[in-house]
């Protein structure tokens, strides 16, 4: 048997390149990581990924890692993703509510193609304008919606100590507690997302509550 030193990256099969990243992604604790994180902790180098699998992304997806940043996302995907957003809230979305998972991407993309998030807007309207159901939506009054964005959920938690209300228990306390953001008023029964209508119950406490306000 010869026994030969293989020093370039063609001599290694596809599953050894992915092992080495699966390799870098325990090494850091993450479930995705970036083309720098590699470079410092990686054997090979990282435009062999992009050689042998098409990109960076094509080659975190074959390894089973999450695709950090999505690149040259089509102009569909990105209005696709953003008439979800409208749908869902009922009108025009805010740009501080780009974030999931309300939405797939984050503003990075919109702004950097249209220039500007007014700009996706009006480019989105755009080319939906044949799209007589979507043109009589948002011409309606916005609907009301339920979704509360995250940040005004942290503020709940936060403002509640991260405990149930009713019972007093967290998940730092009790194992397998899940707390959720419940309307005081039930939202069926014309509650509102305001912070003064809004309080942290655990699962079990939210669900023996329904949609009763006087519990």
């Amino acid at each position: 048997m010869k026994f030969e030193l293989r020093t370039n990256a063609k001599y290694f099969t596809d599953e050894e390149l992915l092992d080495d990243l699966k390799r870098v992604a325990g090494l850091l604790g993450k479930d995705k990581i970036t083309q720098t994180d590699y470079a410092q902790y990686g054997n090979f180098n990282k435009g062999t990924f992009q050689n042998r699998f098409g990109s960076w992304n094509k080659a975190l997806d074959a390894a089973n890692l999450k695709v950090s940043i999505e690149q040259n996302i089509p102009d569909e995907k990105l209005f696709e993703n953003l008439e979800i957003i409208w749908r869902t809230l009922g009108r025009q979305p805010k740009y501080s509510e780009i974030t999931k998972p309300l939405s797939l991407y984050s503003t990075k993309p919109y702004d950097s193609r249209f220039g500007g998030w007014m700009n996706a807007c009006k480019a989105f309207i755009e080319y939906k304008e044949n799209d007589i159901e979507f043109v009589k939506l948002i011409q309606e009054k916005p609907k009301k919606t339920r979704y509360i964005n995250e940040k005004v959920r942290l503020k709940i938690l936060k403002r509640d100590n991260y405990r149930c209300i009713k019972c007093g228990r967290s998940p730092a306390t009790h194992l397998g507690i899940a707390l959720h953001i419940d309307h005081i008023k039930p939202f069926s029964k014309g509650g509102d997302n305001s912070e003064e209508n809004l309080q942290t119950l655990c699962d079990k406490c939210n669900l023996g509550k329904g949609n009763d306000e006087s519990v």
